[in-house]
């Protein structure tokens, strides 16, 4: 009778054996054909993507001006890890930026004439703290008024006499440059 008992378990498990199998091929067919079906939509979307146009590029304009009011709702995303560490800077709507993804930002800028770098002035008595950070650190940058970097309570605090210094600072060093040339 034990072998009885034991043949049927011995049955038992192999019947549980193959159906278990037989349930785990036909979900690997359903795998695999979803897998199937995936590859397929995503080889159409590629294929899409190649016949339609490309989404147009928004140019970046000759004037410093429409380049600061970009600027003002839209920062550029960080390209690098070290552009999205270090101190930050709110802008108007506490959004905060890290002061080396704005310097990439302002790095960008092209003060390359007289009304640019003025046009450059105005942003330093803005609002918005991270407009007035950018706009110090393209002209510090570009005039090389500050070898040894920028306070920045000169560019946060507008009222203070050292921001007055500041932007002395930067309207002689420009006076200076144009003037040579």
């Amino acid at each position: 009778m034990r072998t009885n008992y034991a043949m049927a378990f011995i049955l038992l498990v192999c019947l549980i054996g193959n159906a278990t199998a037989m349930a785990s091929e036909g979900k690997n067919s359903e795998d695999k054909q979803s897998s199937k079906d995936k590859q397929s939509e995503s080889e159409q979307q590629l294929v899409k993507s190649k016949l339609e146009p490309a989404k147009a590029v928004k140019p970046m304009t000759n004037s410093i001006s429409k380049q600061f009011e970009i600027l003002r709702n839209d920062i550029p995303e960080a390209k690098t890890i070290s552009e999205q560490n270090g101190v930050s800077i709110p802008d108007a709507k506490s959004v905060y930026y890290p002061c080396t993804r704005l310097a990439r930002a302002a790095n960008e800028l092209k003060l390359d004439s007289i009304e640019n770098a003025s046009a450059a002035i105005k942003y330093l008595e803005d609002d918005d703290y991270k407009l007035r950070f950018i706009a110090a650190s393209a002209l510090a940058t570009t005039f090389k008024t500050h070898p040894n970097g920028l306070s920045m309570s000169d560019v946060e605090e507008r009222t203070s006499p050292r921001h007055a210094k500041l932007v002395e600072t930067f309207k002689a060093a420009i006076a200076k440059h144009f003037a040579t040339k």
